[in-house]
């Protein structure tokens, strides 16, 4: 739905594989490390909702538009064998689902379209539904379990555009993690960087 001042979109999906092809590790070769393989699961089903939503209001000469995007993800495999201990996986967790997503934010124009500034608060919550291919894995290491937990970042960013007849040229700054927050990307091995500054300029001509 949107009009001129305000958007929103709610989206449902359910999406049901059979084959589905899974990377897994599988053993650990003295000298070789890991061994990853390829594996197919007989069934598996992905379903979620995603939503996002804004609403643009006129604060003096200069536009304020509050935003959210959120997504809720649940995976399920229905039938396949476990590789580790060859029992039957029936209606048990999916791996490397991150369930809760969001994002919220607060973004300002100017009234001529040259300055611009936006805050954002980046979070995901907590992996609870453990897949049976990760915590019985022989494997399994710290990283694998800190990589679960949930986290919230923010970022800020701003910029300027100065626009001619035959050219732009667009300042951009961007403050990552502004907080310097410690946090893992859910299923990632290595922790996220922390406080990051990026400068972009760009020029353009018509």
């Amino acid at each position: 739905y949107r009009t001129t001042r305000y958007s929103a979109n709610v989206t449902y999906f359910n999406n049901n594989y059979r084959n589905f092809i899974s990377q897994e590790f599988i053993a650990n070769a003295p000298g070789l490390g890991l061994v990853a393989q390829a594996l197919n699961f007989a069934r598996v089903r992905i379903q979620g909702l995603e939503a996002d939503g804004e609403y643009s209001f006129n604060l003096g000469n200069s536009t304020v538009t509050p935003f959210l995007t959120m997504a809720y993800t649940h995976g399920n495999i229905l039938e396949a064998v476990n590789p580790f201990n060859q029992t039957s996986l029936r209606n048990v967790p999916a791996d490397n689902i991150s369930p809760l997503r969001a994002i919220a934010g607060l973004r300002w124009n100017d009234g001529r379209g040259r300055f611009w500034a936006e805050y954002n608060v980046r979070a995901q919550a907590n992996v609870d539904r453990v897949s049976p291919l990760l915590k019985d894995s022989p494997f399994l290491i710290a990283q694998d379990l800190l990589s679960l937990r949930g986290f919230g970042i923010q970022n800020l960013r701003g910029g300027y555009n100065f626009t001619r007849e035959n050219g732009r040229v667009a300042l951009t700054f961007g403050l990552e993690n502004a907080a310097n927050n410690f946090y893992r990307e859910q299923f990632q091995f290595a922790p996220s960087r922390g406080r990051t500054l990026t400068i972009g300029l760009l020029f353009k001509y018509f």
